[in-house]
């Protein structure tokens, strides 16, 4: 393919794309939340990855200490005792590790909660930032009126030009006329048509 059609193709491309889409004005918010949230969820799931280890250690150390269920030795047999187990110790550690995983189990509990609390303040913090569409609105029209009024002002002052400026001026009154401008635009149409230059 040439150049010159590849470069035609190429600048139809563009013109029919239309603008690149509008990206909203917290994006850096956005993407700090969902990394928060990330790491939040890692910190949960680390959390139940403990607890559960402490669970299962703790299975094992109860089996480890209680008595085998196997079969009594024969009456005339007796079993020489090698290891002493310090049954006292072992029921306080039991004891110890039980408390260490109910506190596991209640920070694991708060931190769902936490971690559901923090996603329902992100979904109203969310529709919270969406921009009232009337408001944005009567924005646009101030801001219209205001160009329109800062027109007058420049042919009137910097151009001399008292005709066009008294244009401009009820333009803004007949365009905007609920806007703090048109109130503006009317005071300096009285200047005007009264004689008045300033």
């Amino acid at each position: 393919m040439p150049a010159d059609q590849l470069q035609e193709l190429l600048t139809r491309a563009d013109a029919s794309a239309g603008p690149p889409p509008r990206q909203p004005d917290d994006l850096a918010r956005r993407a700090r939340g969902v990394v928060r949230a990330r790491r939040y969820r890692r910190q949960v799931l680390v959390s139940a990855a403990a607890v559960v280890t402490l669970m299962v250690g703790l299975s094992l150390v109860v089996r480890l200490g209680s008595p085998a269920t196997s079969s009594p030795p024969p009456s005339n047999m007796t079993v020489a005792s090698t290891d002493v187990v310090d049954t006292e110790a072992l029921r306080a550690e039991i004891l110890r590790l039980r408390a260490e995983v109910t506190s596991y189990q209640a920070v694991a509990r708060r931190t769902a909660v936490l971690l559901e609390e923090n996603q329902r303040l992100s979904r109203v913090r969310s529709a919270a930032a969406q921009v009232d569409p009337l408001f944005e609105s009567r924005l646009e029209l101030n801001q219209a009126a205001f160009v329109l009024v800062q027109q007058g002002d420049q042919l009137r002052r910097e151009l001399n030009q008292r005709a066009p400026a008294i244009e401009r001026y009820r333009e803004t009154i007949r365009l905007f006329p609920n806007t703090t401008w048109a109130e503006v635009a009317a005071e300096r149409l009285a200047d005007l048509t009264q004689g008045e230059i300033s």
